[in-house]
This record gives C-alpha cells, structure tokens and sequence, in this order.
C-alpha cells in the first residue's frame, strides 16, 4: 500500500475548480490530505472535483468565494479552518488573464490582473499564515510556488 505522506493533514486549494488549481486539490487528496475546494461559487466542475476526492477516501469540502476581494478570502479561509479544524497547506491559486496587444490594452484589465493574482495571492497568504500561528503550530511559507504549508 502507497505510503500517504500528508495522512492528517488539511489543505486550502483556491481556484480549485479547473486547471492546475484541481491538479493540485487532487494530488493533495492522493497524498492523504483532506482538501477545501475554492472557487469563486460551486459548479459542475467543484462538484466533481469534490466527488473525485471524496473516492480517494479522503474528506473534501467545497469553500465558494471570490479569492480577489479580502473580505471573501477572509470568510474563504475561516470556513475552510472550522470544516477541516484547522488548515496545514494552502494552495494559493488565483489568476485572471486577458490577453491582447500591449499598445491597445485596457490598463483597467491589466490593474485587473495585478489584483487577481498578486494581490489575491498576499490576502489568503496572510490570512492562513495567521490561522497557522493560532493554531499554534506556526508555519512556513514557499514563495516560489505560493504553498505554505504548517510544520508538525
């Protein structure tokens, strides 16, 4: 039998819909984790994501809400943290693109593009960084690929 190296750990993936974000969702669930699925508000796609995971053994819950707006990332993770008791992993995986020419592109959907993916990304950061630290088990983040994950 396959060792589950994340066996009792709990992980935050946001824009888990589709993607790389659901790639990651499900590799975390092989891995042994219980997984908090968040993407801006349930779908087909969340569902089966959900139901995917869930036929891993592993418990998976659905977590909409906008990572862009702080408020939202703020309930995001606080419902994430109360379903799963805590989180160890985030998976911080907002994006929004629009291609296009640069000397016609809109600097609205380029400021647009900065929030959702910079930006997004230091909210639900910092928000799991501080429910890490009163968990009590502190935290380390990995910058590179935006993971963080809760020594224990």
């Amino acid at each position: 039998m396959k060792q589950m190296k994340l066996a009792g750990k709990t992980a935050l993936v946001t824009g888990a819909g589709r993607g790389i974000g659901r790639g990651c969702a499900l590799e975390l669930a092989r891995a042994g984790a219980e997984v908090a699925i968040n993407d801006r508000q349930e779908s087909a796609q969340t569902a089966s994501l959900k139901a995917e995971i869930e036929s891993l053994g592993r418990k998976a819950i659905v977590v909409a809400g906008d990572a862009f707006e702080r408020a939202s990332c703020e309930s995001i993770v606080e419902r994430a943290a109360r379903a799963l008791q805590r989180i160890d992993i985030l998976v911080s995986n907002p994006a929004f693109s629009r291609r296009g020419d640069f000397l016609d592109y809109d600097p609205n959907t380029f400021e647009q593009t900065l929030r959702g993916t910079l930006t997004a990304g230091f909210h639900m950061s910092q928000l799991v960084a501080r429910q890490m630290v009163a968990a009590g088990g502190g935290g380390k983040k990995n910058v590179k690929s935006s993971v963080q994950s809760r020594n224990t």
